[in-house]
C-alpha cells in the first residue's frame, strides 16, 4: 500500500511538459516538493503543486519557466522534440535529465536502428522521409516529433496523398505482437531494466484513435530471453545516447522476440504505475542517479547495487497490478464536476482520478478528459476496472 510522505527535501523541484502531474505527483511521493509549468494546470495538480500555465506551448515554455524561482528542473513528454528549448532552460537550472545531445541521438530512429543493428538485435526497418517505401499498408508513417501516438498512420495509399500536408516523417516496418513499455533508470555505469508494463493503445473503451497510447496495466512478465533481450538493448540504447536516469522503450512483442518501436528519453507515462505498484520512489532515484556524475566509482556501484535490491525486493513482494487509462473526448465534452463521480484517496498521489480539467470547461473532441486509476489482481481485473471507472465519464 502507498504509503504517507512528508516533503523531505526543502529544495523544489521544477517540472516541465505539455502535463505534468505524473511526474509532480512521483515527486510527492518521493518527498519533493514540486513547482510545475505545463499546458493544461489541472485541478488535482493546483491543490498538490506550485503550477503555471504555459500560454502558448511549446512557444513560451522557456519565457515562462525563466519566471520561477530558482531549482533544478526535468521535462515530461514531449518536450523531448524540442531539444533547443531544453539546451535554453539547461543553461539557467541544473537539468536532471538527458541533454540535447542525447536527445539528438536517440530520437534519431535512422541511427538508433542502425546502431542496434551493429549490436546483432532484431529491428524493424525503418526508412527516411526521401526514401518512401510502397503504399500497401505495410508500414507505418510517423512523425520524427510526435509523443503518445499522435499524428502515426498506416502508410496506405490515403497516407500517401496527405503526406505534403504532414510534418517531417520516417517510415517503420509494421510487426506482429502485443504493445508494451520498458521502464530503464540509466546509472552512469550502465542502465538497470526496472519492469514492463502492458500498453494501451487505440482502445475503444477509452474514445482512443488507432494509435493513441490511452494507459498502462503492470508490472508485468514477459518470457525469460525476451526480458533478457529487453534489459541488453535498454543497456546498449543508455550507452549509445550517454543516458541518465529514468526512461522508457516501446516496443511490440510477439511472444518470442521484442520489437522496438520508440525510445521515449525521460520520465514516462508508466512511471506512476510502477509506483502505485510497488510503493517505489521511483523520481527520487531519477534524481539521484542523475546527480551521481561527481561521485566515486564505489559510490556509484553500491547505490545501482542498492537500486536493483529495491527493484528486486518490489517484484517478489508484489500481488496485483495497478492500472491507468486516459480517457478521450469522443466529442465537444462540457466538463462536469468530474471528482464527485469518484472515492477520495487518503493519499493525493495514489488517486482513482486524475488530470481533472476544471468544470464548465470544454474538452473538444479526440483530446484527453482525464486519466483513471484501478488496483487489480490481475491484468484482466484491472482493464475491467477501468472500463467501468470510464463509464463514470463519459
Amino acid at each position: 500500500m502507498p504509503k504517507e510522505r512528508s516533503p523531505t527535501n526543502p529544495q523544489p523541484l521544477l517540472i516541465c511538459g505539455a502535463s505534468t502531474r505524473a511526474a509532480a505527483f512521483s515527486a510527492l511521493r518521493a518527498g519533493i516538493g514540486p513547482v510545475c509549468a505545463d499546458l493544461f494546470a489541472d485541478t488535482d495538480l493546483a491543490r498538490a503543486a506550485t503550477v503555471v500555465r504555459i500560454p502558448r506551448y511549446p512557444d513560451d515554455i522557456a519565457a515562462t519557466v525563466a519566471q520561477l524561482p530558482p531549482a533544478d528542473w526535468l521535462y515530461t513528454g514531449a518536450l523531448e522534440n524540442f531539444p533547443q528549448t531544453v539546451a535554453d532552460i539547461a543553461a539557467q537550472r541544473t537539468l536532471l535529465g538527458n541533454s540535447p545531445a542525447t536527445l539528438a541521438r536517440v530520437r534519431d530512429p535512422l541511427a538508433l536502428s542502425h546502431h542496434l543493428q551493429e549490436h546483432d538485435f532484431p529491428v524493424l526497418q525503418v526508412r527516411a522521409h526521401r526514401d518512401q517505401p510502397e503504399p500497401d499498408g505495410t508500414w507505418v508513417c510517423k512523425p520524427l516529433h510526435s509523443a503518445g501516438g499522435a499524428r502515426i498512420r498506416y502508410w496506405n495509399i490515403a497516407a500517401a496523398v496527405s503526406l505534403s500536408r504532414r510534418p517531417p516523417v520516417y517510415f517503420q516496418r509494421r510487426a506482429d505482437g502485443e504493445p508494451y513499455s520498458a521502464l530503464f533508470m540509466a546509472f552512469p555505469s550502465g542502465a538497470e531494466l526496472i519492469g514492463i508494463t502492458r500498453q494501451l493503445v487505440g482502445v475503444a473503451e477509452f474514445h482512443a484513435t488507432p494509435f493513441a497510447y490511452c494507459g498502462s496495466i503492470g508490472p508485468t512478465t514477459l518470457p525469460y530471453a525476451v526480458e533478457r533481450q529487453i534489459q541488453e538493448m535498454g543497456q546498449t540504447i543508455a550507452q549509445f545516447g550517454e543516458m541518465r536516469g529514468l526512461f522508457g522503450c516501446d516496443f511490440l512483442c510477439d511472444g518470442a522476440t521484442a520489437w522496438l518501436t520508440e525510445v521515449n528519453p525521460r520520465y514516462t507515462a508508466s512511471v506512476e504505475v510502477f509506483e502505485r505498484c510497488w510503493d517505489l520512489p521511483l523520481l527520487g532515484w531519477h534524481c539521484q542517479v542523475c546527480r551521481a556524475d561527481a561521485d566515486s566509482a564505489e559510490t556509484e556501484k553500491a547505490s545501482r547495487d542498492d537500486f536493483r535490491r529495491q527493484v528486486a525486493v518490489s517484484r517478489v513482494e508484489q500481488t496485483g497490478v495497478a492500472a491507468k487509462a486516459i480517457v478521450f473526448a469522443p466529442e465537444t465534452y462540457p466538463v462536469p464536476d468530474l471528482e464527485s463521480r469518484f472515492a477520495t484517496s487518503p493519499l493525493p498521489w495514489s488517486p482513482q482520478i486524475a488530470d481533472i480539467p476544471a468544470p464548465g470547461s470544454t474538452v473538444e473532441a479526440g483530446h484527453p478528459i482525464c486519466t483513471v486509476f484501478a488496483d487489480g489482481a490481475n491484468e484482466e481485473d484491472g482493464f475491467a476496472q477501468l472500463v467501468n471507472l470510464s463509464r463514470a465519464i463519459y
